[in-house]
């Protein structure tokens, strides 16, 4: 892993699965890894300020019947349709989507009618969404990928888009450094804007509860982009409210302000930004 947090992600996601011929999980239970880049890039330990380093916590529910699932919310919603990358030049650089000019395709749709709203205009990107331990096509990558769907994990990567070039190339943010941008990659346009990140927050929320029959998790471990406060809701406090107003009540909560979230897409964990990213634990 070295000093790349998807490094890390990556090896956490190994360490998770079994370690098998197909990369089943044990129980049928999903790996649920979150957690986040400090801001200011100190960790404080005992009272002492460290410039490196990281800390984490494994919970197992094994045998005493503890349940751990993921909550992921990027705060945009999808419109346009789904586009494919056949031009890249660097790590973060488009220079074609679907054999034409970025530009020129991206700016009608940017424009168009179908943006929901008002917001900031971002790129999502269908990564690879199976175990790293999985044989692609096998039952179990196939079950556990239908399991991770009807739990509502993500399936694409949300990142900022910065500008066109003279050229009319797309300058975005970059993807995780083992995953640069790709020819064959789908991209699709999404919407980020504080109402779009409280109504998908509330709806993964209510989704996950709903997958347990209603119920409402009995502890959450929270981490939130740092942009993702009163920078972008006006006020403190707000995405605590749609937790709880999707929950039906106070559920004992702990986490902080990231500079960067760790979050499962599909089964892998992936560094994402402006990414609000829950553990959410039942007894």
């Amino acid at each position: 892993g070295g000093g790349d947090p998807q490094g890390w992600a990556t090896l956490l996601d190994r360490a998770l699965a079994r370690n098998d011929s197909e990369g089943a999980y044990a129980g049928g239970r999903l790996p649920a890894v979150v957690g986040g880049l400090p801001v200011g890039n100190h960790v404080f330990v005992d009272g002492e300020s460290h410039a490196g380093g990281c800390f984490g916590l494994a919970l197992d529910g094994g045998e005493e019947g503890v349940q751990l699932d993921a909550v992921v919310s990027q705060g945009s919603v999808p419109f346009g349709p789904w586009l494919k990358i056949t031009g890249v030049g660097g790590n973060h650089v488009i220079t074609e989507l679907d054999g034409q000019n970025p530009r020129e395709v991206l700016l009608p749709l940017i424009n168009g009618p179908d943006v929901p709203g008002d917001g900031h205009t971002m790129a999502g990107v269908f990564v690879d969404p199976t175990p790293v331990t999985s044989l692609p096509g096998t039952d179990a990558s196939r079950a556990s990928l239908a399991l991770a769907a009807m739990e509502g994990r993500p399936n694409c990567l949300v990142r900022p888009m910065h500008h066109f070039t003279p050229e009319g190339y797309l300058v975005v943010s970059p993807l995780p450094e083992e995953l640069p941008y790709a020819i064959g990659m789908q991209l699709q346009l999404h919407c980020h804007s504080s109402a779009h990140a409280l109504n998908e927050l509330r709806s993964r929320a209510e989704h996950d509860a709903a997958m347990h029959g209603g119920r409402p998790p009995d502890a959450a471990v929270v981490i939130a982009c740092g942009a993702r406060g009163s920078s972008l809701h006006g006020e403190e406090g707000v995405e605590s409210k749609a937790l709880r107003s999707a929950w039906g009540r106070d559920v004992p909560t702990v986490g902080f302000f990231a500079g960067g979230e760790l979050g499962p897409v599909g089964l892998k964990t992936y560094l994402h930004g402006y990414t609000t990213s829950c553990l959410v634990i039942r007894g």
